[in-house]
């Protein structure tokens, strides 16, 4: 299978990122002030060489992506409008952040959610929150608006693995997917299935999953998935062409 690898690497020299900062927030635009460009009829896709992405009419897009993986449960909407707008005016173009990161109030790692709902009902993935989503469907929206492609991770590798807070398996890890590429397909939005973690032997079940987010960059009749691997302090993207 060919694994498409993109030429983007997420770790610079400090002097580096020093310069590149002073030089991203000299120009920016004050966030009250930032014009909004949405990009939620954008479509992106992976360029003809398999190293970086195009949109729908072939200019390339760059990724500057900025992480908040609790976005979809702790600000409140004016906070979540400082936070965006700030990002856009600096120049970030990718908003990362879990759709799926703790089942109940309480997270294993000690955050916590700040909404009253929870993402699924009884703990079942086949049974989405409808409370849950409808927020995740404002955050998304207005990060489109706002000239933001949402980078979605679908779930933290605990749900997944032999952890206290698993739910997932094949059958309802591909009804997972198919719910969340159904209910974002008319936005601009990137799929992480698996996050940062190695998929292991749980792969299949991230597969099933990828396989239903319609909304992940498709080449050639594949569906692409976007992973994270994380090797010596660096990061880099990869692209791992599926069959449907």
């Amino acid at each position: 299978m060919k694994t498409y690898i993109p030429s983007i690497w997420l770790r610079t020299p400090a002097t580096l990122a020093t310069a590149m900062l002073i030089a991203i927030c000299a120009n920016a635009a004050a966030p009250d002030t930032a014009p909004a460009h949405s990009v939620k009829n954008l479509k992106l896709k992976v360029s003809p060489n398999g190293r970086y992405f195009v949109d729908q009419n072939g200019k390339p897009f760059f990724y500057l992506g900025d992480t908040c993986w609790l976005l979809f449960q702790r600000p409140n909407r004016q906070e979540l409008d400082e936070y965006l707008k700030d990002r856009a005016a600096k120049g970030f173009t990718v908003i990362q952040a879990y759709v799926l990161r703790g089942l109940e109030k309480k997270h294993p790692d000690g955050n916590s959610s700040l909404l009253d709902a929870t993402p699924l009902l009884d703990r079942d993935p086949t049974r989405p929150n409808e409370e849950f989503f409808k927020n995740v469907d404002y955050v998304v929206n207005r990060a489109n608006e706002l000239g933001l492609v949402m980078g979605l991770v679908t779930a933290k590798s605990w749900h997944v693995t032999d952890h206290a807070e698993k739910v997932f398996d094949e059958k309802n890890a591909y009804v997972f997917g198919k719910f969340l590429g159904e209910r974002y397909k008319n936005n601009a939005v990137m799929w992480f299935p698996g996050g940062d973690s190695a998929p292991g032997k749980y792969e299949a079940v991230w597969v099933a999953m990828a396989k239903q987010t319609t909304c992940l960059l498709p080449r050639s009749g594949e569906h692409v998935v976007l992973h994270v691997v994380s090797q010596s302090g660096l990061a880099r993207l990869q692209f791992h062409p599926i069959r449907a």
